[in-house]
């Protein structure tokens, strides 16, 4: 008897995290398809074979605790290859801007192959276009680790460029790659590359775009005679480009019996 009732828990716990799994899988998939705010609870519970919400609720607590759990996912796996990598170039001394730039991609990259499911990078963009803070309260300082450990070593190989500027421009490079890669991850998915992805220097052509957008320096002569000029003759360089846009629009501002139209729409479309 009871090792009928050790089986039984077994049983349960076991199609327990077999549900959990499903859960997890399909929605995963439905928010890279379709971004976050583009899904339903009832749409993950039938894609993932349940047939009641509350499926959702007792194994997760809630959609937005679901998703949290499906972003730290992935910082895990890529946190521990990428410190990896830059353990190996700190220890043969190999460090360098492409070397760099190779640890912040390939660990991302490869964690379609590593879990077998071509959607995680479309969900995590997705999560940065509508909702960083769940991002910030997911991965914390926690998984990021490696990542922290990029900047300190581009300061060391771009001494030129201030640290403000270099922290920038991280953030842009980040920006680009998450559309970059989310095309990429799409195609992948789709076992279709295309003309584009398909060529085997793809991916390795778009990180050598990423290699000027760290070391362009600054156009200091630029930057001084743009503050050195008077405020007044900024405002009245503006004003001079807005009465030139009036001008230009005038003819759309009326109406075909010639009278004017209001001065916040025109055709449909409000004025900035």
């Amino acid at each position: 008897m009871l090792i009928r009732d050790e089986t039984s828990v077994k049983t349960l716990r076991t199609d327990g995290l077999e549900t959990r799994a499903r859960l997890k899988q399909a929605a995963q998939r439905l928010f890279a398809l379709r971004g976050m705010e583009g899904v339903t609870v009832q749409e993950i519970v039938s894609a993932a074979g349940q047939r009641n919400n509350a499926a959702l609720h007792y194994h997760f607590g809630s959609r937005r605790d679901l998703l949290k759990e499906l972003v730290l996912d992935g910082p895990k796996l890529i946190d521990a290859r990428r410190q990896a990598m830059l353990d190996q170039m700190e220890a043969t001394q190999s460090l360098s801007l492409r070397g760099l730039i190779d640890a912040l991609t390939y660990p991302l990259l490869e964690l379609g192959e590593q879990t077998g499911q071509y959607t995680y990078i479309r969900v995590i963009a997705s999560v940065q276009l509508t909702d960083r803070e769940l991002l910030r309260e997911a991965v914390g300082d926690t998984w990021n680790h490696g990542y922290r450990r990029c900047p300190e070593h581009l300061a060391g190989l771009l001494p030129h460029i201030p640290p403000a500027v270099l922290q920038q421009r991280l953030s842009l490079v980040g920006i680009y790659g998450s559309a970059a890669w989310a095309a990429w991850e799409a195609a992948m998915d789709s076992q279709v590359a295309g003309r584009f992805w398909e060529p085997a220097h793809s991916v390795s052509n778009v990180l050598d775009t990423c290699r000027p957008c760290w070391k362009r320096r600054l156009p200091h002569r630029r930057l001084r005679c743009s503050r050195s000029r008077p405020q007044s003759v900024r405002i009245r360089q503006r004003l001079n480009e807005i009465a030139r846009c009036m001008e230009a629009i005038a003819p759309l501002r009326r109406r075909p019996d010639g009278v004017p139209r209001s001065a916040g729409v025109l055709e449909g479309h409000t004025m900035m």
